[in-house]
């Protein structure tokens, strides 16, 4: 039960959030309880057994990561193509820095790229998207 939550937990934040969290425990409780329901879990504090195996969530992030069809921002043609999309958007419009970075957002979500941040990628390892 707690992996299946877990998995699911991990699959919803990267849908909502772009990315995986440091922390898989770190999804706002109303968020998790809700989850937990509609998967019928009675009891959705098993999630906290999840974070007790350390690696299952390095080894969902790598299953949504491939089976969904996640890429790294750092692929050169993602970040080319968000490049030259804010460009082209910043040139042609009227629209201000928020409303770009939204724009941006929703970019990298319909494409599948995980956002710029903290990442896990699969094989467990910490670090930094390309920022540049």
């Amino acid at each position: 039960m707690h992996n299946h939550l877990g998995f699911t937990v991990q699959l919803i934040t990267v849908r909502v959030v772009g990315r995986f969290l440091t922390d898989p425990l770190a999804v706002s409780w109303p968020v998790v309880e809700s989850l937990a329901g509609q998967l019928g879990i009675a009891d959705a504090s098993v999630l906290k057994l999840y974070a007790q195996r350390g690696q299952a969530e390095y080894e969902h992030a790598a299953e949504i990561s491939t089976g969904y069809g996640y890429a790294d921002f750092s692929d050169p043609a993602r970040y080319e193509g968000l490049r030259l999309f804010l460009e082209a958007r910043a040139w042609t419009s009227s629209e201000g820095p928020v409303r770009l970075c939204e724009r941006a957002a929703l970019w990298l979500r319909e494409r599948k790229v995980f956002f710029p941040g903290v990442y896990v990628d699969t094989t467990g390892f910490r670090g930094l998207h390309r920022s540049t």
